[in-house]
């Protein structure tokens, strides 16, 4: 792999699972609070992001490895019943954190989801995940609402001009 940074596409985690489960629980720790934590668990959570939407599974690969993934779901409705364009995981393992694959992965899910025909965005990120939202804000959500523990935060893509 040359300097241009991780490959990111869309994949089937099933096939490397174990992989996948690994990046999710390095990208949890200290906020295991939010996470899922057993094994069965967690498999479970990422064959169902998958099923839910296969075209929405992206990861990042380095040097053939994953070292993030995002799962976004074009076929999700809010509370209201409205289509709303989620982004249901996002995990990047902490030694690749800080190099620009968050971001990446956060707008290539995004891109998936606008060519489903999304404009509204939405996402939960945990009350004291105060460097997610963060990260979140620099990328135009906002905060909505908050159910218990788990913050909503949407986002609205602007029209753009003529």
């Amino acid at each position: 792999m040359t300097g241009e940074g991780p490959s990111i596409r869309n994949v089937d985690p099933r096939p490397r699972i174990k992989e996948f489960v690994a990046v999710y629980r390095r990208a949890y720790e200290g906020l295991e609070v939010y996470a899922y934590r057993r094994t069965h668990e967690i498999v479970g959570y990422l064959r169902w992001l998958h099923k839910r939407a296969p075209e929405g599974f992206l990861a990042a690969f380095w040097e053939g490895y994953p070292v993030g993934f995002i799962a976004v779901d074009y076929r999700w409705h809010d509370h209201r019943g409205e289509p709303v364009g989620e982004i249901h995981e996002f995990a990047v393992d902490p030694a690749f954190q800080r190099r620009g694959i968050g971001t990446r992965l956060c707008l290539a899910g995004l891109d998936v989801l606008r060519a489903k025909g999304h404009r509204r965005f939405g996402l939960w990120v945990g009350e004291h995940n105060q460097r997610a939202q963060a990260f979140y804000e620099r990328l135009g959500f906002h905060r909505v609402g908050q159910w218990g523990i788990w913050i909503r935060m949407e986002k609205k893509d602007e029209p753009s001009s003529p």
